[in-house]
């Protein structure tokens, strides 16, 4: 992601973006290569690192709805993220609640997601879908491991922050 990956408490110029929107989203880090037909817990004994992250879009739409690849075609790749620490500790499974919160305000939650089932699901699947066109994923690649929920808009200046009861909080500013 090159200089579109940002870091906890950075500051952001909110009128480099187009209808900035956020997502709450986890992000991983590959310790071996991903196969097609591995399971949940093969691909979690697969990861070195999750990150707690935000991802920013631009949100615009121009095709009638459904718009999920519009959203990936066009916004998020080009936008970033925001990442927090890395959590390296990932043995056995927990549930952790994840908020999204705009200057002090919950917009979007989740009470309990599982790891590893719910936060590698669409790795999963990404593995799958990228091996019909030859692709593997591999050791090193960092994989955005999708989100709950809808992109956010941010309005105004804003203080966006994610909390994880269990992979931890990243921040960012946007004047």
């Amino acid at each position: 992601m090159g200089n579109r990956t940002y870091f906890d408490g950075v500051v952001l110029e909110k009128s480099k973006y187009t209808n900035l929107s956020i997502e709450a989203e986890f992000g991983i880090v590959l310790s071996r290569d991903i196969f097609p037909g591995m399971s949940i817990d093969d691909i979690a004994n697969s990861v070195s690192a999750v990150y707690p992250l935000l991802e920013l879009h631009n949100l615009v739409m121009r095709g009638n709805a459904p718009n999920g690849h519009e959203l990936v075609g066009n916004n998020c790749i080009h936008c970033g993220v925001v990442r927090g620490a890395p959590v390296t500790e990932l043995l056995g499974p927990r549930q952790t609640a994840l908020e999204l919160i705009f200057d002090g305000k919950v917009v979007d939650s989740w009470d309990s997601l599982n790891w590893p089932d719910d936060v590698l699901e669409a790795v999963e699947w990404l593995a799958a879908k990228l091996a019909t066109n030859n692709i593997t994923l591999k050791k090193g690649d960092f994989i955005l491991t999708g989100a709950w929920g809808p992109p956010i808009p941010v309005l105004g200046n804003s203080s966006v922050e994610l909390r994880s009861s269990s992979f931890g909080n990243v921040t960012a500013t946007f004047n």
